[in-house]
């Protein structure tokens, strides 16, 4: 139901945003008529993911819906464990994949890991397993908090400083292994 919910949301956008993508390429001729055809995996989100062709960068929506009916199948089938060993173990396997063997954020469709998986989906993998870590965190916290004054300062100097982390990386020009930093200000 999740996932049906989540996919219907997105289908009519992401399919719109493609059509016009496809119209524009034609009219600006990078693509004929002939070549439309070429693009049936887009409609089952396929768009630009693991060599999948596609004419904008629709690919990252792509890969968020397939890498969260996975992590929400985790969630689902096994949450402790999941909460408590896999995503860790998957932030930083994927964490540690980027940060040595790309240096920075800036990770798309291409390149491929083994010739057909795409490097932006292990981007894909660690980003929503940092989220739903950060969320599991905080319902943890806030069962065993008693809303006291001293954890409402806390809240503000964490979010404060997480805030700090985002502009930063956000401001930093180019890319380097400090646009990692965004992970944990998440």
């Amino acid at each position: 139901k999740y996932q049906y919910k989540r996919v219907s949301k997105l289908y009519p956008l992401y399919i719109t945003t493609t059509i016009i993508y496809i119209a524009k390429d034609i009219l600006w001729g990078k693509i004929n008529l002939i070549q439309v055809i070429d693009y049936w995996p887009v409609f089952f989100f396929c768009g630009q993911i693991n060599g999948f062709p596609n004419t904008s960068g629709i690919w990252y929506v792509c890969s968020l819906i397939w890498i969260g009916m996975i992590i929400s199948a985790f969630i689902f089938f096994w949450n402790k464990k999941s909460v408590v060993v896999v995503f860790p173990i998957l932030i930083f396997l994927t964490f540690s994949y980027m940060y040595t063997y790309y240096g920075n954020l800036s990770l798309n469709a291409y390149p491929m890991i083994a010739n057909w998986f795409s490097v932006g989906n292990v981007k894909a993998i660690c980003g929503m397993s940092v989220g739903v870590e950060a969320y599991y965190f905080v319902q943890y916290y806030k069962t065993y908090d008693g809303q006291n004054n001293i954890s409402n300062v806390i809240y503000i100097c964490i979010e404060s400083i997480a805030i700090v982390g985002i502009i930063y990386c956000l401001i930093v020009g180019g890319l380097c292994k400090r646009n990692f930093l965004i992970y944990p200000c998440t």
